[in-house]
């Protein structure tokens, strides 16, 4: 619990910089790539979950050193079996990061930041419905490389690392009454590769 203070804090006073920053330049765009969810348990071999992301984003550059990003938008869960239909979810992230110009109309961005899923899915169990659901939150590293293509459109590539410090898993069917949360106390990490385009306002 104290870690996700933290975090909320971290993130609450980057909004602020971001939004008390004078001069800076806005972006916005669009985002996929593919991401892995790493979990890894004991005694067993780690399973992964295959994800393929789809957000809205948005890049701040704060003066000539800093940059802030936030995305906004869905997963697909891509499953092993066959025979299960893809599954979606929610994602949010939020970056802050070290500018470095690396040529006229490149740059390069090392960082940092958080990103929080949530997933939800019912299922039919006979004749009564279970209802599942996962709220995570994970620690990133990032980096993204920024490509002027023109004076107001750019392109993007990046990849991130992370860690989850949350992971809250419960349920609830037609018996029961309301739904119960746990932490799992697995081990998850999450990577990702994302490219996308922006528009410079």
């Amino acid at each position: 619990m104290k870690k996700t203070l933290l975090v909320l804090l971290l993130i609450a006073s980057l909004i602020t910089t971001a939004f008390a920053a004078k001069g800076q330049e806005v972006m916005l765009g669009v985002s996929s790539g593919f991401n892995e969810e790493v979990e890894f348990h004991e005694n067993f071999d780690p399973t992964t979950r295959d994800i393929v992301p789809i957000k809205a984003d948005a890049l701040f550059y704060l003066g000539d050193s800093l940059a802030f990003n936030t995305a906004l938008g869905m997963d697909i869960y891509i499953h092993n079996s066959d025979s299960s239909d893809p599954s979606v979810g929610f994602v949010a992230d939020i970056l802050a990061y070290y500018r470095m110009n690396i040529g006229k109309n490149a740059d390069f961005l090392v960082g940092g930041g958080a990103a929080y899923k949530y997933k939800g899915e019912t299922t039919e169990i006979g004749p009564l419905n279970m209802t599942t659901y996962k709220h995570t939150l994970a620690l990133l590293a990032s980096l993204r490389l920024q490509l002027g293509i023109t004076d107001n459109i750019s392109a993007f590539a990046g990849a991130d690392i992370g860690y989850n410090i949350v992971n809250i898993v419960g349920g609830s069917s037609d018996l029961g009454s309301g739904g119960s949360s746990d932490d799992t106390g697995e081990t998850i990490m999450p990577w990702a590769i994302k490219a996308g385009v922006n528009y410079k306002f």
